[in-house]
């Protein structure tokens, strides 16, 4: 059940940040006049993909305690109970330490998804903080050009206007 809550996370993580680049290459075709802001998806989506990222590994470190607390109770249980012998379809023979091993499997599989999930987050987070970075922060073509000269009796100020 908690492997498939994280797929189900991972999954929703993937959605997610192909949603916010599905737009952006679709208004990168179109090639847009200049614009001085960034659009709202990429301004937004680069802090929500941050936070799934954080959110996703945070989970990813918890589920991954629980299952080596999981494990150490197992190690705990088969110093009590006597040896736990696997059979050999690699299972125990003990069904509490067969219970408990298959606790500390899921909850690996769980953390690796999540952590996964983390990584395939902080990625997209990278991409749209490029993105940002990449797109024209001003316009090329300023038209004022200001004139300013040292004199013998101060500062000179005035405005070049070039004549072709």
């Amino acid at each position: 059940m908690r492997t498939l809550l994280a797929r189900r996370a991972l999954l929703l993580a993937v959605l997610a940040v192909l949603a916010v680049l599905g737009p952006l290459a679709a208004a990168r075709a179109q090639a847009p006049p200049a614009q001085t802001r960034p659009p709202a998806g990429v301004r937004i989506g680069k802090w929500a993909t941050l936070g799934l990222a954080a959110g996703f590994t945070a989970m990813g470190a918890v589920t991954h305690d629980r299952a080596d607390r999981n494990f150490q109770s197992l190690l705990d249980y088969c110093r009590a109970h006597g040896p736990c012998p696997l059979r050999a379809d690699g299972r125990y023979g003990n069904a509490g330490a067969e219970e408990i091993y298959l606790r500390v499997r899921g909850d690996d599989r769980a953390a690796r998804a999540w952590l996964a999930g983390g990584q395939v987050a902080l990625v997209g987070s990278a991409v749209l903080f490029i993105v940002e970075l990449k797109r024209k922060k001003e316009p090329e073509n300023i038209p004022f050009a200001p004139y300013v000269e040292a004199g013998r009796f101060g500062t000179l100020v005035g405005l070049q206007v070039p004549w072709r």
